[in-house]
């Protein structure tokens, strides 16, 4: 065996390692930073399913509710559903279109949440992070944040109104 050789390996592989550890404490300290910032837990599919059954339980059919997103799609919703249905939805003041309407009712919500949970269980060679908080009473999500380590890619929204309806 080449000395040389073997001395080249030791230093490559004296270099990756700590490189390789503080790329894992940057995305700790970063999920850390998130959950602080937003309030969230890490999304599970036991919270999930645990809000979803008291949303069904408790949950009303009409409701109204305002959602503002952040980070690569932006807007102020304000959703009006009845019957579980939405039947009116505006993002900043403009109808919106009752194709795009059916992820902002929070049965809609849900299945979103299960679908990010889905595509992060698939996704390989990136650091996802999914964090929700639920409303305590009727479970329905309150916010959401995915964060994907090392790319511009979040989405964020809130729930700041929430008014059951007749």
């Amino acid at each position: 065996m080449n000395v040389e050789n073997s001395e080249s390996t030791d230093s490559r592989r004296s270099t990756w390692i700590p490189l390789a550890l503080g790329l894992l404490a940057a995305a700790a300290v970063t999920a850390l930073l998130l959950a602080q910032r937003s309030g969230n837990q890490e999304l599970t599919r036991e919270a999930l399913e645990q809000a979803r059954s008291r949303w069904r339980e408790q949950g009303p059919k009409n409701y109204s509710l305002g959602v503002r997103v952040s980070g690569i799609q932006q807007g102020d919703h304000r959703i009006v559903v009845v019957g579980r249905e939405v039947t009116e939805m505006t993002t900043g003041g403009a109808p919106v279109r009752e194709s795009a309407r059916h992820f902002w009712s929070v049965d809609g919500m849900f299945e979103f949440l299960d679908e990010e949970l889905r595509q992060a269980e698939r996704a390989t060679g990136s650091d996802i992070i999914l964090q929700a908080a639920f409303d305590e009473d009727l479970g329905y999500p309150r916010r959401f944040l995915r964060h994907v380590v090392g790319q511009t890619r979040d989405i964020e929204w809130g729930v700041y109104s929430f008014e059951p309806s007749r």
